[in-house]
């Protein structure tokens, strides 16, 4: 059993167009995005008797002894990937994932929100929440007042585009640095990294980046990212000057028609953290359920002290 970090550009083409193909969060594109912010992407690779056994990509941020591993940054969720497509025994789990918590790393994060990775012994693990509902052929929210803000926007005229960079990054990006202030916030990803994304969801129908201007101005934009069955709601950013038009609420429940139409089964409506009463209460009111997962974790005391 040979296991190996390799630089994304190191990876032969054919590894890279599997990572692609099987997954939007550990395609090397998607990945790469996080170059802007000062990532590094790289991939784990386990190989036994000339054949790929596993593959987990990632992103490296800072240098050593500091150097932190996420397999997916920013709450997103891991997969290893494997050529036939079938999980990897537990024995290379943990041989993969040993590996990794033993490479020197000064911190390791690793979500299994699909719950893959079996027990990591050598990680201490946490549970986390996020909100998930399944798009069944019959499925609107059960929430009559939520009903009727979707059939107001409707007759305030808002209309649902998909975000055109050309056209609409600048707008978005105003929206974005406003929505940021007033949560008290600074800007979390840099404005090359939004341009990046919005290229990728030009080539990559998996990112689904939906968008409403109102009068010229930016109202909400909304970002999708479809892994397998399931569309992560990423990021939202809105004025709560155009409140009245309820666009909010009429574009998720357009984006939730939209991804059932190519075959997504369940909207995770991502991660809400735990003082935010209101924003549970309002989850809620899209019917769904409550779901747990595993994030493993490994920080040594240069870790603790960097």
């Amino acid at each position: 059993m040979k296991i190996e970090r390799l630089m994304s550009a190191e990876l032969p083409s054919e590894q890279s167009a599997l990572l692609q193909t099987s997954s939007l969060l550990g395609s090397l594109p998607f990945l790469r995005l996080w170059e802007t912010v000062g990532g590094r992407v790289v991939v784990w690779r386990m190989e036994e008797n000339g054949k790929i056994e596993a593959m987990l990509p990632g992103v490296e941020f800072r240098g050593r002894p500091f150097t932190r591993f996420q397999a997916a940054p920013d709450g997103l969720y891991l997969r290893m990937i494997r050529s036939d497509q079938t999980k990897t025994s537990l024995d290379s789990q943990e041989q993969m994932l040993g590996a990794i918590s033993k490479a020197g790393y000064a911190r390791v994060h690793l979500t299994d929100y699909f719950r893959e990775l079996g027990e990591m012994v050598r990680m201490s693990v946490t549970m986390h929440s996020t909100h998930l509902i399944e798009l069944t052929e019959d499925w609107e929210p059960p929430d009559a007042s939520l009903r009727s803000e979707i059939r107001k926007a409707e007759r305030e005229g808002v209309t649902i585009g998909r975000l055109d960079r050309s056209r609409d990054l600048s707008g978005f990006l105003a929206l974005m640095k406003s929505t940021e202030k007033r949560h008290g916030r600074g800007q979390k990803y840099s404005d090359e990294f939004f341009n990046g994304l919005a290229g990728l969801a030009e080539i990559d129908d998996r990112v689904r980046w939906y968008y409403l201007s109102h009068d010229g101005k930016p109202v909400v934009s909304q970002i999708y990212l479809i892994e397998g069955e399931t569309a992560l709601n990423w990021q939202i950013y809105l004025d709560k000057a155009f409140s009245h038009l309820k666009a909010n609420q009429a574009m998720m429940y357009h984006a939730a028609m939209d991804l059932r139409k190519v075959g997504v089964r369940f909207l995770n409506m991502g991660a809400t953290p735990d003082d935010a009463e209101g924003v549970k209460v309002y989850k809620e009111k899209w019917g769904g359920r409550t779901i747990g997962y595993p994030c493993y974790e490994r920080i040594s005391l240069l870790g603790r002290i960097g």
